[in-house]
């Protein structure tokens, strides 16, 4: 069983930012990869980790599966390498 303590600290010893929010009724988390990774499961900079409403408990297991991280391995990648402005 995970909690939401254990998913914040994994977050931050891997460097991926999670906002949580609430709009509505309800609880939107979302997460950024940091610069060079990607998330495993999506290959994506950025997952949404879920819209739960208030009063449920969010699965805080599935979204620590979801944010783990592998190399960025596309070539010139605006989010890793992003333009220079001049």
């Amino acid at each position: 069983m995970a909690t939401r303590k254990q998913l914040f600290e994994k977050a931050q010893k891997t460097g991926v930012e999670i906002l949580e929010w609430r709009q509505d009724n309800c609880r939107i988390f979302q997460a950024w990869a940091p610069e060079g990774k990607t998330f495993k499961g999506s290959t994506c900079h950025s997952t949404q980790l879920g819209e739960i409403l208030v009063g449920e408990k969010p699965n805080w297991k599935w979204m620590m599966n979801e944010i783990e991280l592998v190399d960025c391995d596309e070539k010139d990648c605006d989010y890793c390498s992003p333009l220079e402005e001049e």
